[in-house]
């Protein structure tokens, strides 16, 4: 009997998460039997001599109702969460509206998980559910467009939508109805909490999806798809057309943005070289953060200590979208009105890590708990990244490839360069995908030499589709970069001659020397970005003060490219020698 229930309960666990994309993940019954059914299978393991197993069963149903709803409701259905949503101001009419259905969402909700959705069963039968469903959506009806765009904004979206059901989706995403009173970032409140609920094989919220994309243009396109990148989760526009989108649906969709990419960007000249939006794309590990050369297998920097972010990266990212907005809104000229409604709000941060992508984006809110959160808290970071991870096979697929000698860099013939290039193509394959729905856009990288970016951003400019390269590539040098992996003899000066965009430096200072050069920034940026690397540099110093020889080795490469920096702008800088001083070691 044990050994059925055991060998019942792995097969179980294995199939859950073993088929995470299939049509039963997507639906909550299939969700609330499959947990109730793992639970009585647990406790009557842990109770296997019970006299009354019936009652075991019940208990474990109704746990696992309590839990299963618990998570759905407490966990997975958050509003959503961004700058602009908090942003958003309304009436005292539209505050009260806005409180008006939470409360009846709450009233819905309420009870639903220890009573196995009995205590919504006697409400429907005695219609106090659809009579509240009712209310709740003849306030929707009847607010005028401005007490609706605050509503979308402030409410709980996710839960709004489940307690209502395809009735609400079809008042939010029919222009018959009420779509085109919302503005963009409701449009991308709307299309988060259809996301949140699941849109894998549930056409008609695809239908919905599709019906608000198709509706909207131009600039007002490129402000929705932003919107939906600063969600801070794992919910965004990648995920979205690569992930929940399906069939007809995702190619639809997928060809109205890329036509309306080639709208923008034959806009202007400006828009038709540089985009409309710049993506900036960058690697985490010893290229934001230094691994303090551990593990050995992985990182490379040892001039900091570990998980110490670089002087100066954040400012160097800000500036670069500051100094690009600049010169997208000199490019329109006589039109300043139509950037102001689009002025890159939304997040414009991508990090392409190898970090493998884990199930259902668990590793991702790890990461973003344990990482991006306090940058952000912090006021580090001015939006929440996108944050694109690699996959748990990329390693046994790169170890099959060593032993069968299948291999696009013959020169690199060890297990451990294996290792980098398969990772390095799991970035291409995510960055290639994230282009897609960017067409607009033109795309900026930050990486390093220590595994496979410079390989990355080899393959990448390859790539016959102009608007699907890179406008420049610059690489965190860690090691000699001779010892780089690499498609090319590294040795040879002409290999590195032929590498137009690519800036090899060894701080971030250097890097933004070179973006002043290649016009991507002003005096003002530079400036900026090196008195934010002093800054940056003297908390690191001061936090490491009992331990000055972890950072000594880096103060010697920042104080060479601040003295740089100096000389090209002597008067444009809220600093002088005396600051270098903490860049100085007896």
């Amino acid at each position: 009997m044990l050994w059925s229930i055991e060998g019942l309960l792995g097969a179980l666990l294995l199939l859950y998460f073993t088929f995470d994309k299939q049509a039963l993940h997507y639906s909550r019954t299939a969700h609330r039997i499959f947990w109730g059914v793992v639970t009585t299978c647990i406790l009557l393991l842990l109770v296997p001599n019970s006299r009354n197993p019936f009652l075991i069963v019940i208990i474990g149903i109704v746990f696992a109702s309590f839990v299963e709803t618990h998570i759905q409701v407490d966990v997975k259905l958050k509003r959503f969460a961004s700058k602009a949503t908090l942003a958003v101001e309304g009436t005292p009419e539209a505050r009260g509206l806005a409180m008006r259905i939470d409360d009846i969402v709450e009233k819905i909700n309420k009870g639903r998980g220890i009573t196995i959705g009995v205590k919504q069963m006697v409400s429907l039968v005695r219609g106090k559910l659809r009579g509240r469903r009712s209310m709740l959506l003849d306030t929707l009806e009847r607010a005028s467009a401005e007490e609706l765009n605050f509503v979308i904004a402030r409410v709980n979206c996710p839960k709004m939508f489940e307690v209502c059901g395809q009735d609400i989706h079809d008042l939010l995403s029919e222009p018959e109805k009420r779509l085109l009173h919302l503005d963009t970032l409701s449009r991308a409140v709307v299309v988060d909490a259809l996301q949140k609920l699941g849109l894998r094989h549930r056409p008609k919220r695809q239908v919905a999806v599709m019906r608000i994309f198709l509706n909207t243009h131009g600039h007002e396109l490129s402000l929705l798809k932003c919107h939906l990148d600063d969600n801070q989760g794992f919910n965004n526009t990648w995920s979205l057309l690569f992930i929940d989108l399906q069939g007809k649906y995702q190619g639809q969709v997928l060809k109205h943005i890329e036509s309306e990419g080639v709208r923008l960007r034959n806009q202007s000249q400006f828009a038709s070289k540089h985009g409309t939006i710049l993506k900036i794309v960058s690697d985490f590990d010893d290229t934001m953060a230094c691994s303090g050369a551990k593990p050995k297998f992985a990182g490379c920097d040892s001039r900091l200590p570990k998980r110490t972010f670089y002087p100066g990266v954040f400012s160097l990212f800000q500036k670069l979208d500051e100094c690009f907005s600049k010169r997208v809104k000199e490019s329109l000229g006589t039109q300043p009105s139509k950037f102001d409604s689009f002025a890159q709000p939304g997040s414009n941060f991508v990090l392409l890590s190898a970090r493998p992508r884990s199930y259902k984006g668990y590793s991702e809110e790890a990461f973003t708990r344990t990482v991006i959160q306090p940058l952000l808290t912090g006021r580090k970071l001015g939006s929440f990244p996108v944050i694109l991870m690699g996959s748990l096979d990329a390693v046994p697929r790169a170890i099959a490839r060593h032993i069968m000698g299948k291999s696009s860099l013959p020169a690199w013939r060890t297990l451990k360069a294996s290792v980098f290039e398969s990772l390095a193509l799991q970035k291409i394959l995510c960055f290639e995908e994230y282009a897609v729905c960017y067409p607009e856009a033109s795309f900026v990288f930050f990486g390093d030499n220590g595994q496979g970016d410079l390989f990355f951003a080899e393959s990448i400019n390859q790539n016959p589709d102009e608007h699907k390269r890179l406008s420049a590539a610059f690489i965190h040098l860690v090691r000699p970069l001779f010892g780089s992996l690499s498609g090319m003899d590294l040795c040879s000066a002409d290999a590195l001659n032929e590498m137009k965009g690519f800036i090899f430096q060894n701080t971030h200072v250097g890097m933004a020397i070179k973006a002043r050069s290649l016009d991507f920034l002003d005096d003002e940026g530079l400036g900026s970005i090196a008195q934010s690397a002093l800054t940056d540099f003297r908390e690191i110093r001061a936090r490491y003060r009992f331990d000055e020889a972890a950072v000594r080795a880096y103060a010697t490469d920042l104080k060479r490219d601040v003295l740089k920096v100096m000389e090209l702008l002597p008067d444009c800088l809220d600093f002088d020698e005396r600051d270098l001083r903490h860049l100085d070691f007896e």
